[in-house]
């Protein structure tokens, strides 16, 4: 029943070394020190206690070395204590650099991620799988070993003390590990299978949950009474998970029942046999009470080692999540030219479907840009639009066709000709900082004061950030005491402002990026377009043609294809489909 294949310790190895850096190596050397430290202590605290019980029972003793016994007793508790206490804290440490160390590679990885991986449900159930599980099973692949080795060590080391009083003793006790280890195998691959299984299912009961928390459905639940459905949706889901997961606690339950009959008949066996030895003679009752102790706190410790062994054969199925998660595809970020100044746009025969789709959502594009020009793209919904900009951006890849810059493939260029692109999405993001941070992000260099109240000034937002507590420097959304939340309109005139502050983005493509505003607002922004758009070229994707006005050619895709293409006077002229559209919409006004 191996669904996926096995982690080869190399491999195993190997992965985990990606998360070891200088600082975690020597945290690493400090713990195994220290471990080897902590395992042997317990052996040296039994081995005074026999040694200390033998002088009592024999009654062959001074008080001189009586005492000296008692003081050595004292002094390698202290001892122990010590070192457990070093062993914690540095074992703290270790665990803690090693999960930020986990998460600066998986946050890495998805920054470079291509997008195709988030049109994919599998993909974020095992995003979801990493994300919840993957730093806690690295940190546990690795510490893991420490815990292991330590409580080996602490085995070994008191089986040779309780082996001096007789061989049989230490072979009862770990013998009853080998059921144990067999249980825990078996139930980890049926708890894996399970969260696997499950992530979907765990996944939609979260975003439900999302939907009666949060405040941007809070209205629609309000309006229409939603509340019930979902709260009986999240229920229901809620009420399939606890049964799936019940059913794997009551097996666990069994075996582990069984589990502990067999511990209790091992330290039966060996205190009757203790007993038996001590009615023969051949073992005191100061030998008897150190066995008595010794059992238990060996079985204890075996118990450690079955459940750390466990844990490991538990985190043998997420790291496999983990290497599949490092092993997605990523976008190219080697630039192997630059973009030049004056880059004309060329889409070649370029066809294109979404991943796990066979419809073909652009057909056959075939058109050039120049440097500078102005162009609207408009159609009906479904046309192809926002897809014909994501292409533009590089967001995904044609999948008949090819994208030139310059002459040069995009593929080539990627993080160079992003880097000149100034894009406003039609979904574009409400980030939870302040005016400033708002409008500077993704900028590379340090914007003065004066240009920032420029690109707001010419959004057309300045007036109102001036009237706000701390103008530029006031926190947006509700994430602090003092913050303001925008109207949807104003929110979107930052995320203009944000793709124009940086001057040496020479692209703009806007999408929708008037679909927010009040009718007083766009005609503002249309009348400043010219000088927004002053030395660029400017693709702008919208349902309302006010825009077609000002642009110095229109693209009408229809279908997934160009159907026309001209400026306002000559497609007005061909009476087609932009004719239709802009006919339409103008008799709504009058």
């Amino acid at each position: 029943m191996n669904r996926f294949q096995y982690l080869n310790h190399k491999e195993k190895l190997k992965l985990l070394k990606m998360f070891l850096n200088g600082g975690i190596v020597a945290a690493f050397v400090l713990n195994v020190l220290l471990m080897i430290a902590v395992g042997i202590f317990p052996a040296a605290v039994t081995g005074c206690q026999l040694r200390l019980f033998d002088s009592v029972g024999s009654g062959e003793y001074s008080l001189p070395v009586l005492a000296g016994l008692v003081l050595t007793f004292l002094a390698v508790h202290i001892a122990y204590q010590i070192a457990e206490c070093f062993f914690q804290k540095y074992h703290f440490i270790f665990s803690e650099k090693l999960k930020f160390a986990f998460q600066k590679q998986m946050l890495k990885k998805a920054e470079y991620l291509t997008i195709e991986n988030f049109d994919n449900a599998k993909f974020y159930d095992l995003l979801y799988r990493v994300r919840e599980n993957g730093a806690e099973n690295v940190i546990g692949a690795m510490t893991n070993w420490f815990d292991i080795a330590k409580n080996v060590i602490q085995i070994i080391s008191m089986s040779i003390v309780i082996g001096r009083i007789h061989r049989i003793f230490p072979a009862l006790i770990i013998s009853f590990s080998v059921p144990y280890v067999i249980f825990y195998r078996k139930m980890n691959f049926y708890h894996y299978f399970q969260l696997m299984n499950n992530s979907t299912k765990t996944r939609k009961n979260h975003y439900i949950i999302d939907i009666l928390n949060k405040r941007e459905y809070a209205k629609e639940l309000r309006i229409f009474g939603l509340f019930s459905y979902f709260y009986d949706y999240h229920v229901r889901l809620r009420d399939e998970l606890f049964e799936e997961t019940y059913r794997l606690v009551k097996k666990y339950t069994f075996y582990a029942g069984i589990i502990g009959v067999c511990k209790r008949m091992v330290q039966v066996v060996c205190f009757a046999l203790g007993i038996f030895f001590v009615f023969e003679g051949r073992m005191g009752l100061g030998q008897y009470a150190v066995l008595y102790q010794t059992v238990t706190q060996i079985q204890s410790v075996l118990l450690k080692v079955v459940e750390c062994y466990k844990n490991q054969n538990n985190q043998q199925y997420h790291l496999e999540d983990i290497a599949e998660f490092l092993s997605l595809n990523e976008e190219s970020q080697n630039a192997v030219h630059g973009v030049g100044d004056d880059a004309a746009i060329h889409m070649e025969h370029v066809s294109f479907a979404y991943p796990h789709s066979e419809e073909m959502v652009l057909k056959d594009i075939d058109l050039k840009i120049p440097f500078g020009q102005k162009v609207a793209v408009v159609g009906e919904n479904g046309s192809g639009k926002t897809t014909f900009a994501n292409l533009l951006a590089g967001l995904y890849t044609p999948m008949e066709g090819r994208i030139w810059i310059g002459g040069q493939g995009m593929k080539d260029l990627l993080p160079e000709w992003r880097g000149s692109l100034g894009y406003i999405f039609q979904d574009f993001m409400q980030y939870k900082g302040t005016v400033r941070e708002n409008t500077e992000l993704g900028v590379p260099y340090e914007p003065s004061g004066e240009e920032v109240e420029e690109v707001l000034k010419a959004c057309g937002i300045w007036e109102f950030v001036e009237q706000l507590p701390q103008k530029e420097e006031t926190v947006l959304g509700f994430m602090e005491k003092e913050s303001v939340e925008l109207s949807g309109g104003q929110w979107q005139k930052l995320a203009i402002s944000r793709a124009l502050l940086d001057k040496k983005r020479k692209i703009l493509i806007l999408d929708e990026f008037a679909a927010s505003l009040d009718a007083f607002s766009e005609a503002d922004l249309y009348k400043r377009f010219q000088q927004l758009a002053d030395g660029k070229t400017t693709i702008s994707i919208s349902h309302r043609l006010g825009i077609t006005q000002f642009v110095d050619r229109i693209l009408v895709f229809h279908g997934g294809r160009i159907v026309e293409d001209g400026t306002h006077e000559e497609l007005m002229k061909k009476r087609g489909h932009y004719y239709a559209m802009y006919r339409a919409q103008r008799e709504l006004y009058q």
